[in-house]
């Protein structure tokens, strides 16, 4: 009969076999996970022509003046400049996939593997920032006598080039992820919906007809009068946000309504995709695309209290691009299904890959008809 000793010498060393195989799943999982987002950029090319669009109407919008088509001298599709801004979301990502809570703190200092390929990254970007905000500053940060973001923000008596750096990254990375993310599944569930199409189009020639609109894009008085199309992009935003889980920091030591404990430093996180698909919140239909959730009884577009809708966050930290991202989105989609049909070549729910961003596994393959009339 073995001994105690021997006993726990054995099992230790199956504890030890256990942990040893569950860190190699881990690591399996996480280079799968890599792998799949890298396939990313292959087949999924409608949602890159989105998120170049998205990502020019943020520079056009937030950074007035600005023209993305080159990036030290190489256009915006080259690697030097798409590349090192999806390996700053992507590397970010995997920080949350280690075996260890601390382990990317160790590769930081150590500066090895993927956070070296993040600094690297980081720095190209943090580059391009600085080079918009010196750029401005020479040419003077109102332009035309009007501000843009940038100006504002340049305007605090406190502001300086880091700061404006770090707001410049921002617009950069948030108006190409999210802006694109919302648009992809937008248009399957449009495309998998053709009373909700024939809505928004009826919609759209209602607004054509009721003024004179000599051009083919719309101006913001135009989008602004389309409550509709604006409440379809709202309800699915609620079923696929754009970032579905946020996380956030506990400066000091508060009690949430309901009376739970947050200490000092304590992560918070919420997913506002399991809150638009709970039952309590939304009803029974909750997991209904059904934009006239959004409409009063005259058809006009009734927002929900950010609380229960947190695509864009509430209180302090509203998301400063909420309105610039719906002008955007409204744009685009207005524009595409006016000209064309949609259809999904997707066969069933498409399935969406661990990322920042809800992004669609796979991308979204589509077949796009001219319409005729």
């Amino acid at each position: 009969m073995a001994s105690s000793t021997q006993m726990a010498t054995s099992g230790s060393g199956r504890e030890r076999l256990r942990a040893s195989s569950s860190i190699k799943n881990r690591y399996e999982t996480l280079w799968l996970t890599r792998f799949i987002l890298r396939l990313l950029t292959v087949f999924c090319q409608f949602c890159s022509r989105l998120q170049r669009k998205g990502l020019r109407s943020s520079c056009k919008m937030c950074l007035r003046g600005l023209h993305l088509t080159t990036f030290v001298g190489w256009p915006l599709e080259k690697i030097q400049h798409a590349s090192p801004k999806k390996k700053c979301l992507d590397l970010s990502t995997a920080r949350f996939l280690g075996p260890f809570e601390n382990l990317w703190r160790i590769k930081k200092f150590l500066n090895i593997g993927s956070e070296k390929h993040l600094k690297k990254a980081l720095s190209i970007v943090h580059g391009y920032s600085i080079k918009i905000i010196r750029s401005r500053m020479l040419k003077g940060m109102e332009l035309d006598g009007r501000e843009d973001l940038l100006s504002r923000f340049a305007s605090i008596k406190d502001s300086n080039e880091d700061m404006l750096r770090d707001i410049v990254t921002n617009f950069l990375l948030a108006g190409r992820e999210t802006t694109s993310t919302a648009l992809t599944w937008f248009f399957w569930l449009v495309s998998t919906s053709p009373d909700v199409e024939k809505k928004i189009l009826d919609e759209i020639k209602c607004v054509r007809s009721s003024k004179v609109i000599t051009t083919e894009t719309f101006s913001f008085d135009d989008l602004r009068d389309m409550n509709y199309l604006h409440a379809a992009i709202t309800e699915s935003m609620r079923l696929y946000p754009p970032v579905p889980l946020d996380t956030v920091s506990c400066k000091e030591d508060d009690v949430m309504p309901d009376g739970t404990f947050v200490g000092k430093g304590w992560f918070v996180t919420y997913s506002a995709y399991v809150m638009g698909r709970s039952e309590d919140i939304w009803g029974k239909d909750c997991m209904e695309f059904k934009p006239e959730r959004w409409l009063d009884e005259n058809g006009v577009f009734k927002p929900e209290s950010p609380f229960r809708y947190p695509v864009f966050h509430a209180g302090p930290r509203m998301c400063l691009g909420k309105e610039m991202a719906y002008i955007q989105m409204k744009s685009i989609a207005a524009c595409m299904l006016e000209r064309f049909q949609i259809r999904s070549l997707k066969e069933g729910t498409p399935e969406h890959i661990l990322s920042l961003a809800l992004r669609m596994k796979g991308g979204l393959p589509v077949l796009l008809s001219k319409r005729e009339d």
